[in-house]
């Protein structure tokens, strides 16, 4: 869904074009933003409740924070979409991750109580509104999938052929094949489960994606930004499984789980905040790796594997 020319603006380091790169780096500031504007949005209406917490951030749908936490999640879905990460892998499934976003904005979760706070429920015809987005997600994902492979060519990009990033992309067709066959085969169980399943997947997508950064910066021997990716993904990975444990074992409306997905995204925010400030002035690690070669006149580290091998 993204140009065919490798992640970011496409920048000679020594003079690199002014407009790309701010193009580019407004693309990487976005989602802190947005998630800055949903927060304020929920602690405002917290605020109105007088402190008092819904059983999830989701709840708020059904609140006047409704528009906030539905352009917020389809703004971050397209920043996802937009971005190709460091390698055609990451661009497939932050593509997925970016879909799975939108359906978490359209689909609203299901037992939402308000009545602990103020008990005033914003009034939406949910079922027609589900029908009509969820479609026009679908009709829109695959124009630009259409877009992605046939007219700009991912097709033709040698990357998108290495077999890593074929079954993984198999692998996301074959869940959205799957959400699709639901949504027209039984409704009942899509507006049920929907929500939740597109929530958890989408963060399972962006922990890949950063536990892919945190190998990248190890093999480039950046041990420091690699150290604060791995210690990301692992504070994900334990709030995602505690959230799905809970909302498991007890009622949606635990307000535990508010809490822990606000440190979810927080976490997220967290990654994208360092990956932005690691690759600020580059389009890329690849680029950052070649630039550093350059000025120090080190070898990058696959050269140095490719001396110790041949024994050079």
């Amino acid at each position: 869904m993204s140009p065919v020319s490798p992640p970011g603006p496409v920048l000679d380091p020594g003079r690199p074009d002014p407009v790309a790169r701010d193009t580019y780096r407004y693309l990487r500031v976005a989602p802190l933003v947005v998630a800055l504007f949903l927060g304020t949005s929920v602690t405002l209406q917290r605020g109105v409740d007088g402190g008092c917490s819904l059983g999830s951030i989701s709840a708020y749908y059904f609140t006047p924070v409704h528009s906030v936490f539905v352009a917020s999640l389809c703004v971050i879905g397209m920043c996802l979409i937009a971005n190709q990460g460091n390698s055609a892998f990451e661009d497939v499934v932050l593509n997925f991750s970016g879909f799975l976003a939108f359906l978490v904005a359209m689909v609203p979760m299901v037992g939402a109580d308000l009545r602990p706070c103020s008990g005033t429920l914003v009034q939406y015809d949910t079922a027609s509104a589900i029908t009509n987005n969820v479609t026009a997600v679908f009709i829109a994902a695959l124009a630009a999938e259409v877009l992605r492979w046939v007219v700009i060519g991912r097709a033709r990009n040698q990357d998108y052929r290495h077999p890593v990033v074929v079954i993984t992309a198999a692998l996301g067709y074959a869940v959205v094949a799957r959400i699709v066959w639901q949504f027209f085969r039984d409704q009942t169980w899509f507006v049920a489960n929907a929500h939740n399943w597109a929530a958890v997947t989408m963060f399972v997508g962006i922990i890949l994606v950063i536990l892919t950064n945190a190998i990248g910066a190890y093999l480039n021997r950046d041990r420091t930004w690699a150290l604060g990716y791995v210690l990301t993904a692992a504070l994900m990975i334990v709030l995602l499984v505690a959230v799905v444990l809970i909302t498991a074992g007890s009622s949606v409306n635990d307000t535990r789980v508010f809490w822990i997905e606000v440190v979810l995204i927080a976490s997220f925010g967290l990654f994208w905040g360092l990956q932005t400030f690691e690759l600020w002035d580059y389009r890329d690690r690849a680029q950052k790796t070649e630039v550093r070669a350059e000025q120090t006149g080190l070898p990058t580290p696959q050269e140095g594997v490719l001396k110790e091998v041949s024994g050079a």
